[in-house]
């Protein structure tokens, strides 16, 4: 977007970030806003299009656990405080 101020002219972005100038003439506004544009073209074919999806590999599915029960919890604890005492 090209705005006239005091000095000339202002190539400002669409938020409002200024990307160049004050430009005396409109015509020099208008060629960087012409580079600014080409360039963020640009930019937009280089970026990667969604999200890039990695090969999986063929490996085989984990293993499940078998659930561990509170008793036996209590009975691997009694077993390591034994070794421990002994």
């Amino acid at each position: 977007m090209i705005k006239k101020v005091k000095g000339g002219y202002k190539v400002l972005s669409s938020k409002g970030k200024n990307l160049g100038g004050p430009y005396k003439t409109l015509e020099e506004a208008k060629k960087r806003l012409r580079q600014v544009d080409s360039s963020n073209t640009a930019r937009a074919d280089r970026r990667p299009r969604g999200r890039a999806r990695m090969p999986q590999p063929d490996a085989e599915p984990a293993r499940e656990q078998p659930p561990v029960f509170m008793n036996q919890r209590i009975d691997l604890c009694a077993k390591m405080i034994r070794r421990r005492t002994t």
